[in-house]
């Protein structure tokens, strides 16, 4: 097994299928040690004699989402600095007031909204094939505890993906304290954000309170979360393949938009592919995951209603503005009118 913070993310990279044969890949660099760790790691197998590398580019983008003021605007001017001394073109981003403004929500989910935005323009912008981040087995950790937290189910459990669709991570199975080592063997002053002490914020107060509790009970406790998410991931990817399959056989959408679901072929599918159905049908119709309200237990209380034996037509709300009628024979899920404007 690979030693070594290079040979690791050269093993993960080839192992995963992660390079093509020649391409641009835009590297998200924040300052900090993990992104630092990524973009110098990248341009070092760049250099090196190692096949695969030879015809890649890598171009950095950081954004500054300016929520620290200078420190922010700091950040990114580092990345273009360090990006410059690699030979790496670098773009980078900035938010407005206006549009840090506009942000609806949490300043987390509406921060890495913007991120990913930036991200994916700087890629269709240099035509690169792939985004690399720098996430490591500890973020996983986190996120996989954060889902449990918040009772995201067996898809959210799977967390992060080394390959998801145009994110790559190529760190994912490193442990942080291997990118900060990395980044003192090579001299790299790696900038340090402040708001990652807040625990005001989730993640850092499961990552400075919580899991050193549960470090003091189990010391693999990260290890064991990440690969709990790759055991999630891999039966999610099946029952998503199936249910895939059973969908096409149960639904139909109507010319008005709603979704008809047939009663009778639910109500024989097991607990965990009857629900995917209805999850599929609720999506399907604009009820997106975000939406809270359509939570467990509003599955539970329609999927009862599809598994009862009396046959009169019951209404269950799914969202503001979506419902779900069960009849004899169907289960329609369906867009309510707005109300009119007066």
């Amino acid at each position: 097994m690979p030693n070594t913070f290079i040979d690791k993310l050269h093993f993960t990279l080839t192992q995963e299928s992660l390079l093509p044969q020649f391409g641009v890949i835009v590297v998200a660099c924040s300052g900090g040690a993990d992104s630092l760790a990524l973009l110098h790691g990248l341009a070092a197998l760049r250099r090196s004699s190692l096949r695969n590398y030879e015809n890649i580019t890598l171009h950095a983008a950081s954004l500054n989402h300016g929520l620290r003021g200078a420190e922010s605007a700091a950040d990114a001017a580092f990345v273009a600095e360090v990006s410059c001394s690699l030979g790496i073109n670098c773009t980078i981003g900035a938010i407005s007031d206006a549009e840090r403004a506009a942000w609806k929500g949490s300043v987390e989910a509406s921060a890495r909204n913007a991120r990913y935005a930036f991200l994916r323009k700087t890629a269709a912008e240099t035509g690169a094939f792939a985004i690399a981040l720098g996430h490591t087995l500890d973020d996983q950790a986190e996120t996989v505890l954060m889902r449990l937290l918040s009772g995201a189910g067996g898809d959210g459990m799977a967390a992060m993906r080394i390959k998801s669709g145009d994110l790559i991570r190529p760190m994912l199975r490193m442990r942080r304290h291997e990118t900060e080592a990395y980044c003192r063997e090579n001299g790299l002053q790696y900038r340090t954000d402040a708001t990652n002490f807040d625990v005001a914020y989730t993640r850092n107060r499961i990552r400075l309170e919580l899991f050193p509790v549960m470090e003091a009970i189990a010391p693999q406790v990260k290890e064991i979360l990440a690969r709990e998410s790759e055991i999630f991931a891999a039966d999610a990817d099946y029952l998503n393949f199936a249910a895939a399959q059973v969908w096409n056989e149960v639904h139909t959408i109507l010319s008005d938009g709603s979704v008809m679901l047939r009663r009778k072929d639910l109500q024989k599918l097991p607990n965990a592919m009857r629900w995917r159905m209805i999850r599929m049908a609720a999506a399907q119709i604009g009820v997106v995951k975000e939406d809270m309200r359509f939570n467990f237990d509003s599955l539970k209380r329609l999927d009862k209603v599809v598994m009862d034996a009396s046959g009169e037509t019951r209404h269950v709300q799914l969202s503001t503005g979506a419902t779900a009628q069960v009849t004899r024979s169907e289960v329609l899920f369906l867009i309510l009118p707005k109300p009119p404007n007066f």
